[in-house]
């Protein structure tokens, strides 16, 4: 069983189109896992996150989501090859607060508007000990999938509407990971790791979306910063055995694109029973 609570920030630096953006995430997860075999771990968990997202540039336009969370992931391992899959789903109530001013005219709009997002994984590494570190090279595919639903701004003349909107990603992840452990007792372990990467966005990078005036009008385009199509995976992990049956870890995780930079970190309780 292993509980963990993580945060996260990031900044979209924009284009000369789009305002730049900061974004912040908390959360909690919680999940349980066991062995069905010799070789083979299956697991499942669930969690609550809340983020928040803020437009620069002083516009003073910001959203929200509440999101929940669940997952199940299920690993197997033969000798020095590791093979992981996992699949989560997850909802979101999402609150946007959108100011538009320009001149001496002045509006504000808001929507609430629910989303749902699925995503599926499977990696493959195999590691090679080596002395002083055990290093293991990984592959990695994932595929995203996010739902919205359609939506009218509350506000003045310039609301607006939107229809349901379904957007679909292929993201691929190579990389290596280097690792070693420390012996500071006779009960207690330090494992320190690394992580380097390189990830590869498989799909159309471009965002778009057909709005339209909620009052009246034809619809038209709205295109946003587009998204990256390399960043580069970066981490850093720390985990100490507090005995035979607890461990704590701390990690950190990095994805660095050239636009969009998110940093994470988690701090983790594991028990075993």
């Amino acid at each position: 069983m292993w509980v963990k609570a993580l945060g996260a920030w990031g900044k979209n630096s924009g284009s000369s189109d789009s305002a730049s953006s900061t974004s912040s995430l908390g959360g909690l997860l919680a999940g349980v896992d066991g062995l069905i075999s010799e070789h083979t771990r299956l697991g499942a968990m669930a969690g609550y996150s809340d983020t928040s997202l803020s437009l620069g540039d002083d516009t003073h336009s910001r959203a929200s989501a509440d999101s929940y969370h669940l997952g199940a992931y299920i690993g197997h391992e033969q000798g020095a090859l590791r093979l992981t899959a996992g699949a989560s789903h997850s909802w979101h109530r999402i609150d946007v607060k959108r100011d538009l001013q320009f001149g001496a005219f002045s509006d504000r709009q808001k929507v609430k508007r629910d989303a749902q997002s699925s995503q599926v994984f499977t990696e493959a590494a195999y590691r090679l000990n080596l002395q002083p570190l055990a290093l293991e090279p990984f592959a990695n595919l994932a595929y995203v999938h996010f739902d919205s639903d359609s939506f009218t701004e509350k506000g003045g003349a310039t609301a607006l509407k939107g229809s349901d909107d379904t957007r679909d990603t292929v993201l691929s992840t190579l990389g290596m990971r280097a690792g070693n452990r420390f012996n500071l007792n006779d009960t207690q372990k330090l494992d320190v790791s690394a992580t380097l990467g390189w990830q590869h966005n498989l799909n159309d990078t471009s965002s778009e979306q057909h709005l339209a005036f909620a009052s009246a009008g034809n619809s038209f385009n709205v295109q946003s910063v587009s998204m990256d199509r390399d960043a580069a995976v970066v981490g850093a992990r720390a985990s100490l055995a507090l005995g035979r049956d607890a461990r704590i870890n701390l990690d950190y995780n990095g994805l660095l694109g050239a636009r969009d930079k998110t940093h994470g970190v988690g701090l983790s309780l594991d028990w075993q029973f």
